[in-house]
């Protein structure tokens, strides 16, 4: 599968239609909040956050362990995760593929020619073609200068550009009555997945002849 083909496949998986986007920029968010982030633990285990700004003007953080829990946690009182603010933006950093360990352009070529015979014609060269821009951009992060990976992160910063969104309701709007029907019924199947019978002692009843 090529990147696009990934694209339209996301694509095709759900109604509304997402919609994807190639990164151009990483930004190292870690090191940029690291003196400021407070020792926040157990985080990975919620599956939805709400972050707003509290009556002081703070940023502060609610989370749900589930999207269908009614009730968003802490209850007592929200949690705010940063001592300070961070200065500037963050430095980029260059991309690459396969995470920490990039792929070597060798070990790629070698991946190709190793799936070519699954592959159309199409996918091929595009492959190919993509490691030849791979390429290209690799040696374009080995000249790049402080100044220019400045002007990146300017120029692709996403911050400033969130808006204020109630991104649930506006995605109830656009359903169908079909497709709300069946929002309804997998909710349902959700909740029913979710609570279990409680763990009891039986008791049995002998009858004497």
């Amino acid at each position: 599968m090529t990147v696009p083909e990934l694209h339209q496949a996301v694509m095709n998986s759900f109604t509304p239609t997402p919609e994807t986007e190639d990164v151009e920029v990483v930004y190292d968010i870690s090191d940029w909040l690291l003196p400021h982030i407070v020792n926040v633990r157990n985080h990975t285990y919620p599956h939805t956050y709400k972050f707003f700004l509290n009556e002081q003007g703070k940023a502060v953080m609610n989370y749900k362990n589930w999207a269908t829990d009614q009730v968003w946690q802490p209850e007592e009182e929200p949690i705010r995760i940063l001592e300070s603010l961070p200065e500037g933006l963050p430095s980029v950093i260059q991309p690459g593929l396969g995470g920490k360990e990039t792929i070597k352009i060798e070990d790629l070529n070698s991946k190709i020619a190793g799936s070519c015979h699954r592959m159309t014609n199409e996918q091929l060269q595009w492959w190919k073609q993509f490691v030849i821009d791979e390429t290209a951009l690799r040696k374009k992060w080995e000249n790049i200068t402080e100044e220019e990976k400045k002007e990146l992160a300017a120029t692709y910063w996403p911050l400033t550009n969130l808006r204020k969104c109630d991104a649930m309701e506006e995605r109830k709007a656009q359903l169908t009555d079909e497709e709300k029907r069946q929002e309804e019924e997998l909710n349902r199947l959700l909740q029913k997945e979710k609570n279990f019978p409680p763990v009891r002692i039986r008791k049995y009843t002998f009858l004497e002849e």
